[in-house]
């Protein structure tokens, strides 16, 4: 049996009534798909728009770069590039020079630096001194071995002449200690 929306009884009373929600469905989505509609219309004119404005930015880039000569271009890339490994280079000089003022703050005062050499590829410190004992190069190894980065420092050579004890000293390093 199906029911009759035409009649729908309310609180025991008989009477004819409607069903309105399918109508006011219908109202919605009409007004929805308006809105969806009108929207595609108005994005679709905001994208033409900004496609319009981004050719007119192409074109005057174009115009500037025919107007500015090519061996100008060149020059300021040339520049640019000089200036940004300038910068690495005293940036990576600054780190240096505190890898160097580590290694000065951690040198027993008893011994003095004859030469420092430095290998990029093995990541060593070579350092050669004379110091007044073998306990002064022993007690500086283990300070040079304290050094932040630093991997380990190994005693090279070690010979005691008039002047004192000469020593070489080989710091092994992280790559950080170069930066």
């Amino acid at each position: 049996m199906a029911i009759n929306p035409n009649e729908i009884t309310f609180e025991g009373t008989t009477g004819k009534g409607k069903v309105t929600w399918p109508r006011g469905l219908l109202i919605f989505m009409i007004f929805f798909f308006i809105a969806i509609v009108g929207s595609i219309f108005v994005l679709n004119y905001f994208i033409n728009s900004a496609h319009i404005n981004l050719s007119e930015v192409e074109k005057e880039v174009e115009s500037a770069k025919m107007a500015f000569p090519a061996e100008s271009q060149q020059v300021m890339n040339n520049f640019k590039n000089q200036s940004y490994n300038l910068q690495k280079l005293l940036q990576n000089h600054t780190f240096f020079s505190k890898a160097l003022q580590n290694i000065s703050q951690q040198t027993h005062p008893q011994i003095t630096f004859t030469s420092l050499g430095l290998d990029y590829n093995d990541l060593t410190v070579e350092i050669n001194g004379i110091a007044s004992s073998y306990d002064s190069v022993a007690q500086g190894v283990l300070l040079f071995s304290q050094i932040f980065n630093v991997v380990k420092a190994d005693i090279k050579s070690l010979k005691s002449l008039s002047d004192g004890v000469h020593f070489s000293i080989s710091l092994e390093v992280y790559p950080d200690f170069f930066k």
